[in-house]
């Protein structure tokens, strides 16, 4: 199989439909795996891991939306939820617990390969961006550059020691990756900021991170190492102390 293709698990608990999807994607040239609930499906991928997940969200025994958030705490797979539930109240949560896509069934084939494509290569994105900001770690540990957070002056000091004024959503951002010490979700940045998880717009957090990566590089002349991991997380890596 090519190694530019993921390999796919479906859960479905309804039969005609988890074969027919199966059978679909494997028209499609993709290897995929199915089962009809959460707990085989843990029994599997244990065993035979996957790089993208498709979820029914009904299903028997652990649902679909804890299955999502049991994944979310040590799993970066991708996850796309394929459910009968069209109510916003059911994509918001099942988003904020980690999913990366939700579609409604009745599913258009094209629409889920697509999909498929498209999360497959912010996942690749993604995990070329890690293993960069890793190194660049590694490299910042034997040249000891540290990231300071200072709380009281709300300032963030780049290794190259100069200090970047922050807004009270930045510092507060940049406080909870910094506590984090690793993948941190959008629901937990969201209380962070005092925010109702149920009623702020997600987009905002993507405003505040991008304001602020436009204003350390223009101070610095280099980038913060904040990289986003499959699910919508966020994590910092590097050496960061707060002060």
């Amino acid at each position: 199989m090519n190694k530019q293709t993921p390999r796919l698990a479906v859960v479905e608990d309804d039969p005609e439909q988890r074969e027919t999807l199966q059978a679909w994607l494997e028209l499609n040239d993709y290897s995929v795996w199915s089962v009809g609930s959460a707990e085989s499906f843990y029994k599997m991928a244990a065993v035979d891991p996957v790089d993208i997940l498709i979820i029914d969200l009904g299903l028997p025994g652990e649902d679909g939306t804890a299955t999502i958030e049991h994944l979310r705490k040590y799993s970066d797979v991708g996850i796309i939820v394929v459910s009968a539930r069209s109510r916003a109240y059911d994509r918001v949560q099942a988003i904020q617990c980690g999913a990366d896509i939700f579609l409604v069934k009745p599913v258009i084939p094209e629409e889920l390969v697509s999909c498929i494509e498209s999360l497959w290569r912010r996942i690749q994105s993604s995990t070329g961006v890690t293993t960069q900001s890793k190194s660049m770690d590694e490299q910042s540990q034997d040249t000891d550059e540290v990231w300071r957070l200072m709380g009281s002056q709300r300032q963030l000091i780049s290794p190259n020691d100069i200090a970047v004024k922050l807004t009270p959503s930045e510092l507060a951002i940049m406080t909870a990756l910094a506590r984090a010490q690793g993948p941190l979700s959008r629901h937990d940045i969201i209380i962070a900021l005092g925010a109702n998880p149920k009623s702020f717009q997600m987009n905002r957090i993507d405003v505040h991170l991008s304001r602020l990566r436009s204003k350390v590089n223009n101070s610095c002349q280099m980038s913060i190492p904040i990289s986003l991991l499959p699910g919508s997380r966020l994590e910092f890596h590097g050496k960061i102390l707060l002060l």
